[in-house]
């Protein structure tokens, strides 16, 4: 049993493709907004560091400050590394300075000129009131001369920076820091607790992917609703073809929205129904129609020869039995004949190669041809009035066009009626007309009369030579032929059937 790792239905591989795109589509913009959610904070941190930074840079600008030694500014060889590691030999000695022999401790902050303004400065950082700021300056040599309460107990000296006169900022922990290192080498440094903040990003950031679970399982919600509704029309198709191929011809499917693709394939899919469902009602009538059109002659046939192997005949009558057998054998074969024809034409095989042919010649001499034979018996005058109409097709299905009209309008023309034939050349075409004097057809009958085996006339007996194909297989033809037919009838009046190839039936 194989494994399979994806589901087949077209619903789950919808529902998973559009989870996975939402999965990543939340997660960038999670990612992406908790960055910047982190970088605003730290800059309106670091802003706040600066302007803490700059306000002791500037006391220690006003005032000697902190950073000098012995009463005076620090002023190192050139070449002195402000961390007491002299390249050019020692820093210069007290003079009674910071270092004097009073006991001052080294970087007392009393003797140094200017400050009233560096404590103004400094008792911002030298009570618990600070806001959480806190500050720390290291000498030159990288002896810490000042230490703020809210300092942490562990405060290393920054790492010194190769381009002084630059604020720098670090980050310890839950402690972020701005520094900056004097020309001399002297460091200044204040800094920020920001556990408080640390946790409400934290938190922020907690939110945040909590709102994109949710979204994202509203957003699998609503996927799953959108492609259930996507995929209900498919199923309604599905569900409706099963049930037609089990036999139900008659279902078709429920359309809800005719506007949308589905809804279009849908009423496509319903028309093709309709069509099939009439052309299985039409196999099953014409399946019906031609057993019953086989069974007549075979059943006189079977009777014939029951009822003169019965006792013994004379010659002459066992001759009346052959002779009604050949009749009824040559009606199969006649029968069989144009089932074939509308076979082979159903088929798609066409009517065989085509070439240029004169109708109005073809229907003279088909006209003369029939009014031989059948005109006489039914003492019907024909007329015919072809002119030349040059066009493209197969001679033989067109004589059986011509044929199958005229003899359809004699049989229908009472005695001393007229048949008038008649052929022209159009601006798109030819055309072959047909009009007889006959009864008509009534008007309800017409849509059917091109039907196979539909007979207008019910009180006709099944026993004549006709069939009630010849119009199916005229029809069939002139389709064939790319062509059109029409028919007119008036009860009590006539009918008339028109006929109208192209030009161009051979290119099209």
């Amino acid at each position: 049993m194989r494994l399979r790792l994806f589901p087949r239905t077209l619903r789950w591989r919808l529902q998973l493709w559009l989870a996975a795109l939402l999965m990543l589509v939340l997660t960038g913009f999670c990612v992406a907004v908790s960055r910047l959610h982190r970088i605003s904070e730290f800059q309106r941190i670091d802003e706040g560091l600066e302007v803490r930074l700059a306000q002791l840079r500037t006391s220690i600008r006003e005032g000697s400050g902190p950073v000098t030694m012995g009463g005076r500014p620090w002023e190192g060889p050139a070449d002195h590394d402000p961390r007491g590691r002299g390249r050019g030999g020692p820093p210069p000695p007290d003079r009674g300075g910071a270092l004097g022999p009073e006991g001052r401790e080294r970087g007392n902050l009393k003797e140094r000129p200017g400050i009233d303004t560096f404590d103004e400065i400094i008792s911002q950082f030298g009570s618990s009131q600070t806001k959480g700021f806190y500050a720390a300056i290291w000498s030159p040599d990288g002896f810490p001369t000042f230490r703020s309460p809210l300092a942490p107990p562990m405060l290393p000296l920054p790492i010194w920076s190769p381009a002084p006169g630059r604020s720098q900022i670090r980050t310890r922990g839950e402690y972020r820091e701005a520094y900056y290192f004097t020309m001399p080498g002297a460091c200044l440094l204040v800094g920020q607790s920001i556990r408080a903040d640390l946790d409400l990003i934290a938190r922020f950031d907690r939110r945040l992917y909590t709102a994109g679970l949710l979204v994202f399982g509203l957003g699998l919600f609503g996927g799953w609703y959108l492609t259930t509704r996507a995929i209900r029309p498919i199923e309604n198709i599905s569900a409706a073809a099963r049930r037609i191929s089990d036999g139900h011809l008659s279902d078709r499917i429920a359309v809800a929205d005719e506007g949308s693709e589905l809804g279009r394939l849908a009423g496509v899919l319903n028309t093709t129904f309709d069509r099939l469902e009439a052309a299985f009602t039409r196999q099953r009538q014409f399946t019906a129609d031609a057993s019953h059109e086989l069974r007549t002659p075979l059943t006189v046939m079977i009777s014939e020869a029951q009822t003169t192997l019965s006792r013994p005949r004379t010659a002459e009558e066992y001759r009346e039995t052959i002779e009604t057998c050949l009749d009824e054998a040559q009606r199969m074969r006649r029968l069989a004949a144009s089932l074939l024809d509308l076979a082979k034409l159903d088929d798609g095989e066409g009517v065989g190669p085509k070439e240029p042919v004169d109708l109005g010649h073809l229907s003279t001499d088909t006209v003369a041809k029939l009014t031989a034979t059948l005109g006489a018996e039914s003492r019907v005058a024909v007329h015919c009035d072809c002119q030349s109409a040059v066009m493209v097709g197969q001679p033989d299905a067109l004589t059986q066009v011509v044929t199958n009209l005229v003899s359809n309008a004699l049989q229908y023309t009472p005695p001393d009626g007229e048949v008038r034939v008649a052929t022209r050349t159009e601006t798109e075409g030819v055309s072959l007309t047909v009009t007889d004097t006959g009864c008509g057809v009534p008007e309800e009958d017409l849509p059917h009369l091109f039907e196979r085996f539909y007979r207008a006339d019910k009180a006709r007996g099944r026993s004549e030579r006709h069939f009630g194909l010849g119009l199916a297989i005229v029809k069939a033809i002139v389709e064939a032929h790319q062509g059109t037919i029409e028919l007119q009838s008036i009860v009590g009046q006539g009918t008339t059937v028109t006929v109208r190839f192209p030009g161009n039936s051979e290119r099209q």
